[in-house]
């Protein structure tokens, strides 16, 4: 098929593609972060409840010189990395809207009470909004958030649990994604230095977006209060 098959079966001209693509490349934006005491975020959490709320037990383990998350096959279930001291870690994989991108907000299990809490209090989050306000210079182990959540707005109230759904990236799927899934033996490979991933760049995490830092708009829960 021709391009130009392909630009009249599609309906659009080359402008509207390169906006259509503009509106819809943004999916798996890489991570979230914010990098700097103060910086905030106004974000949307992709799920309905902590039901639907992505997590994983997973190893930190270098592959091809980089550090790679691998899912563990189970503590109690002869897992080789668990077995080789590589102690496996409970973490979240929020996946976010950020900046008109879907983002990955990885956090550990000390923040899990509180995504439950705003699961009890805010369910469906998909049509909220949250600012959250990083408290902790960069680098400091001591670092913690708080949330707010925002006045609804017009957007809010079109948003829809099968939109949202559409929006998800998928985190694991074999090696070709975020979160890498290992047999046993590569595993073991993996310990010995020798592993190393088939197809180059796939499933890559990529470095952390830089935020920029925004203004607060008028953080409300039913009172106006602070969430977190």
């Amino acid at each position: 098929m021709t391009s130009e098959e392909i630009n009249n079966e599609a309906g659009m001209s080359l402008r509207e593609a390169y906006d259509y693509d503009e509106k819809t490349s943004g999916k798996g934006g890489g991570f979230f972060s914010l990098k700097n005491d103060k910086d905030t975020g106004v974000v949307r959490f992709l799920y309905e409840s902590d039901q639907d709320m992505d997590y994983a037990f997973v190893h930190r383990v270098k592959i091809d010189g980089k550090d790679r998350i691998v899912e563990c096959l189970g503590r109690d279930a002869g897992c080789p990395l668990c077995q080789s001291g590589n102690r496996s870690q409970l973490k979240l994989y929020l996946q976010l809207e950020h900046d008109g991108q879907v983002k990955v907000w990885e956090r550990g299990k000390t923040f899990i009470p509180t995504m439950l809490s705003i699961s009890e209090r805010y369910a469906p989050l998909f049509n909220k909004r949250f600012e959250i306000e990083r408290n902790g210079k960069a680098g400091d182990m001591k670092t913690t958030y708080q949330m707010f959540i925002m006045q609804e707005d017009e957007e809010d109230k079109k948003q829809t649990l099968e939109d949202i759904k559409a929006k998800k990236i998928v985190l694991k799927d074999g090696k070709s994604k975020l979160i890498l899934q290992l047999t046993p033996e590569e595993m073991m490979q993996a310990i010995d230095g020798t592993f190393t991933l088939k197809q180059d760049g796939e499933g890559d995490q990529g470095q952390q977006q830089e935020q920029n830092p925004q203004r607060r708009g008028e953080a409300v829960g039913g009172n106006g209060e602070q969430v977190f």
